[in-house]
């Protein structure tokens, strides 16, 4: 019973405040750490580096490389220099991603 009086508490401010959550449907934080992580694009939303890395917190230096199943490797690889993605590669749902940065930082995915 407790689950359903949270609920129906909030269902008056989804109805009354739709500006506030009509600009993202979906967003996934996640934090990277210094060295190498994997990851993809969880939401799906946009493909390009640059759209799904805010040039500002990006380290300059960190790379981005590609899986490419058919060979099982890494590799098509972009790197970020002053916030720029050079090549500017696409990250589509379902491609597998190695990035490698000297410093930690977290993004959000936003759909």
């Amino acid at each position: 019973m407790k689950g359903y009086f949270h609920l129906f508490a909030i269902l008056p401010l989804l109805f009354t405040s739709q500006s506030v959550f009509a600009a993202a449907v979906g967003y996934s934080p996640y934090a990277f750490v210094a060295g190498t992580n994997l990851f993809h694009n969880p939401l799906g939303s946009s493909y390009r580096l640059s759209l799904l890395f805010d040039p500002s917190v990006v380290p300059a230096g960190t790379t981005v490389s590609l899986w490419n199943p058919a060979a099982n490797v890494f590799d098509t690889t972009s790197t970020c220099s002053a916030g720029v993605w050079s090549p500017d590669l696409e990250l589509l749902p379902g491609t597998g991603a190695r990035l490698i940065t000297s410093a930690p930082f977290t993004i959000v995915f936003v759909e």
